[in-house]
């Protein structure tokens, strides 16, 4: 934490992220405001009232440290279409489509655990003149919906404050602030879909012609319009390159044409028509039926596939329905899965989404549980009638998945969930946990296929099979691998999938019921993408007013490269309490440096 001195009224507060700060005597106006913040370290600079806070985004790492000052008088400034987000906090928090069966909304959650009040909204080219100092707002959507950027102007001296329109070297802090629905596609399907918002906050910046930008996240940016040109051309040669690969090209054919006629995309795959003992009970479904009429449905989620195979015993073409495979826990896929007694089978990563889906935060989440009644490992394989099965965790379209190898009837079958089309890979939504470095993702996927030398591949949204030959197994590695060496160039992480993964930081369980006078505990859990061994720190939590922080556990750990790490922590929820909903926020520190308000986990006091 440090002060910087820009011009004679104009401080940078150097904290989690970068604050500016405008002075005239003992007063003050605020750009921004992190948790570290706060009226002790402005004392340090003779500074005793904060008027004015200006945000340049909702997010915590940028509004943390405003509630103390609020306290103390100050206004608080913010986008019009971001104002709920801060004035009507509780609202956010229990929205069943922020939380359950969520394909529509794109922000991650990094929203404040209780509302403020906001005295003023900010609109486009909103000028203020305090005491000869001219603070004008502009809108620079991207990072977020309606994030703001701010030209200072202290005499001869002219600064932007831009938020997290850029870092400084081209680049841009994370990827997935950039979901969002573009061209057809909606918010899920949506990936870096506010790229074009982006581009065109950068290119009106840059008309401005202010030399110096103060980005929310690392440096100060000298030569903006060279930055901003080079993370321009970046974002489009990242997107010319999904273009090449993505599903959503079979999907969506309108959603990537720009590229269409001056890039090369990965010839279609051969499709083929369903082999006769695998039969199609709903859109979302398939039903393997062995010799002895035995069926193994697989997925059982939208349109009633029970319904549907009832009425194929009815009709013959089934004796009965022994078990369910589960391919991953998006609700469209286990919509009616709790509500039926057949045997259910998945791997272990799927099934503790399923078994237990309070204690995740993610895309597609039905809030209904369901039994899993056998957990197979990687790699387990076993008899079922003629057919030998094979378990595969498959983190494709989502890091939760699984895909199972079925061989009989002289054929290998791949059912490969949401993973996969004729026309490449489904990694279209951050949120989903899409990793990209070796052996990761779609390119852990790609090798899985290349073991498995399916005849056959199946993705449950898609009437036919598709085989993908070595061919278009090489084009795929090799398009997933030239875009990690994009990521690598445009963000600042020691590995590009901390800028990828929204949930590298998260806690589970992510929602859990309590008591009054009870003790909870929370795990942080942390992805460390690194190949090298990382320390993880939590060094505050945030209680609602009243509750209690047990200090007893350790709030450290060291975590080797590439694997998964946690730190317990534990919280005193007052006999006082009442019922509702909480938030409870963590800080983080990540190989000594300060992230913030990064995670959280929810409490519904009973």
């Amino acid at each position: 934490m440090s002060f910087t001195t820009l011009s004679e009224n104009v401080s940078l507060f150097r904290g989690i992220i970068n604050c500016a700060i405008i002075r005239h005597g003992e007063s003050a106006i605020l750009i921004d405001c992190d948790a570290e913040l706060n009226s002790e370290r402005l004392s340090e600079i003779g500074i005793n009232k904060v008027e004015k806070i200006f945000l340049t985004q909702h997010r915590r790492d940028n509004s943390a440290g405003v509630k103390e000052f609020i306290a103390q008088g100050a206004e608080l400034h913010i986008a019009e279409k971001e104002r709920f987000l801060i004035d009507d906090v509780p609202a956010f928090w229990t929205r069943w489509g922020e939380r359950w069966d969520n394909y529509s909304s794109h922000r991650m959650p990094l929203v404040l655990p209780e509302s403020l009040d906001v005295s003023a909204e900010l609109t486009d080219k909103q000028s203020l003149d305090w005491n000869g100092i001219s603070i004008t707002a502009y809108d620079s959507p991207g990072a977020t919906d309606a994030s703001m950027s701010f030209h200072i102007q202290d005499g001869e001296e002219s600064f932007l404050f831009c938020g997290d329109v850029i870092y400084e070297g081209g680049r841009i802090y994370d990827l997935y602030c950039l979901q969002h629905a573009f061209n057809g596609a909606g918010h899920y399907h949506g990936f870096i879909g506010n790229k074009d918002l982006l581009i065109e906050s950068l290119e009106a910046l840059t008309a401005l012609d202010i030399p110096s930008w103060i980005p929310s996240h690392g440096e100060i940016v000298t030569n903006p319009s060279e930055d901003a040109a080079q993370l321009i051309e970046r974002l489009i040669r990242l997107e010319r390159n999904v273009s090449q690969i993505s599903s959503m090209n079979f999907y969506i054919p309108r959603l990537y044409k720009r590229y269409k006629e001056d890039t090369e995309w990965m010839p279609p795959a051969e499709t083929f028509d369903l082999p006769s003992f695998v039969l199609r009970p709903t859109s979302i479904s398939f039903l393997l039926v062995s010799d002895t009429g035995a069926g193994l449905l697989v997925d059982c989620g939208m349109h009633h596939p029970i319904l549907k195979t009832q009425e194929f015993i009815k009709e013959r073409k089934l004796e009965k329905l022994e078990a369910i495979w589960v391919t991953h826990y998006h609700d469209d896929h286990v919509q009616e899965l709790g509500a039926n007694g057949y045997h259910k089978i998945t791997t272990q990563i799927v099934a503790d989404v399923v078994r237990f889906p309070r204690r995740y935060s993610l895309p597609c989440l039905s809030p209904n549980p369901s039994r899993i009644d056998r957990i197979v490992e990687h790699g387990e394989t076993w008899q079922w009638h003629e057919f030998t099965l094979t378990a595969y965790d498959f983190p494709g379209q989502t890091l939760y998945h699984s895909g199972l190898l079925v061989e009989g009837h002289s054929s290998k079958l791949f059912f490969a969930g949401d993973s996969g089309s004729p026309k490449g890979v489904d990694d279209h939504c951050t949120p989903n946990r899409n990793f990209n470095r070796p052996g990761t993702g779609f390119r852990r996927c790609i090798e899985i296929w290349r073991e498995t030398q399916p005849d056959f591949i199946f993705n449950q949204h898609q009437e036919q099979g598709f085989h993908f030959d070595e061919s278009r197994l090489d084009y795929m590695e090799k398009t997933l691998a030239e875009r990690f060496e994009i990521y690598k160039e445009m963000m600042p992480w020691e590995d590009p999938d901390f800028g990828l993964d929204a949930l590298w930081v998260r806690s589970y369980p992510y929602e859990q019921d309590a008591i009054a006078g009870s003790t909870q505990a929370v795990e942080i859990q942390f992805t460390n993408h690194s190949s090298e061994t990382s320390t993880a720190e939590i060094c505050s939590v945030v209680v609602p007013e009243g509750w209690a922080i047990d200090t007893s556990s350790a709030m450290s750990t060291e975590i080797p490269g590439e694997t998964d790490g946690a730190i317990t922590s534990k919280f005193i929820v007052p006999d006082s309490a009442e019922p509702g909903h909480y938030v409870v926020v963590f800080s983080i520190i990540w190989n000594g440096k300060k992230l913030g308000q990064i995670v959280h986990t929810t409490i519904w006091v009973l």
